[in-house]
């Protein structure tokens, strides 16, 4: 998954959680959602431009239509499984290459070993 990949993945994560979770149906319906603005087209000083964002159509109109349908498509299982993994691990979701560089930029690793005692492992085996 490229740098590009995860962020518009965790983007329809993040849009979506609070229907995943039950607080309500639809993204519109959430007042702090970037919904209003991304795919209804409503001004909102909050969001930038985002350079996605902006590929999805040559008009205000065209990006508002794919975004809604976009977050409307069906979304795999895994997606979401390989997203909540990483968040719980502290972890990104990308390349290899990925991972090393905002692991550089945040100063720890992020791809590699998992947090904990290895599994199998009994307590009185491991040697500090």
């Amino acid at each position: 998954m490229s740098r590009d990949e995860y962020l518009i993945a965790c983007s329809r994560y993040i849009e979506l959680n609070p229907v995943r979770a039950g607080m309500l149906g639809h993204p519109r319906d959430y007042r702090w959602s970037s919904y209003h603005g991304r795919a209804l087209g409503r001004p909102d000083p909050l969001l930038d431009e985002d350079p996605w964002y902006t590929t999805l159509g040559n008009s205000p109109e065209a990006r508002a239509m794919v975004y809604a349908e976009w977050l409307e498509a069906s979304v795999s299982g895994g997606e979401w499984d390989c997203i909540r993994t990483a968040t719980q691990q502290g972890r990104v979701i990308g390349s290899e290459s990925f991972q090393a560089e905002i692991g550089g930029k945040v100063g720890r690793r992020l791809i590699g070993e998992t947090r904990g005692r290895p599994k199998g492992v009994a307590r009185h085996e491991i040697v500090l």
